[in-house]
């Protein structure tokens, strides 16, 4: 993979999943954690969302085969959801994610109840950014490139 692929597909997963818009939502769902438990969220967060685009790159295409959905299928769709969630980001909507008192009165926190939903799934990875990841991966020739997927080499 060369700069100018990594870098697009850089830049494509970070408008799409729009990691700045989600830290007042971050910031609301760990307010009462100590800074301990907040590293451990962000921590979880963080893997599950590695987790999820890696699956995403190696088992795409045979979720596709399973399911015996085409991969222009899967883009025409991919693309509509993509577009979905840009329209979505230029509304702006108050209290989607606002706990009630029954969750802010609970004593014990769950961690990774917070982490992995509603921060990994459906916030940072959501449907739009698996499809491009399995597009992409499904563009890849060879393992090698699919691996420059997971990790860009330096």
């Amino acid at each position: 993979m060369d700069t100018n692929s990594f870098i697009g597909i850089a830049a494509l997963l970070f408008s799409l999943s729009n990691p700045i818009g989600v830290i007042p939502i971050v910031l609301s769902l760990t307010r009462d954690l100590t800074t301990g438990q907040k590293t451990m969220v962000i921590a979880a967060a963080a893997s599950a969302v590695a987790g999820l685009l890696i699956l995403s790159v190696l088992t795409g295409r045979q979720l596709l085969g399973f399911f015996n959905v085409g991969l222009d299928d899967f883009r025409i769709a991919g693309g509509l959801l993509a577009l979905f969630v840009a329209f979505e980001m230029f509304q702006a909507k108050y209290g989607g994610f606002m706990q009630t008192r029954e969750e802010t009165s609970r004593t014990e926190t769950d961690i990774h109840g917070i982490a992995i939903t509603p921060l990994a799934f459906p916030l940072l990875v959501g449907p739009a950014e698996m499809s491009i990841m399995i597009t992409l991966s499904s563009d890849a020739p060879t393992w090698m490139h699919k691996g420059g997927l997971i990790a860009p080499p330096s």
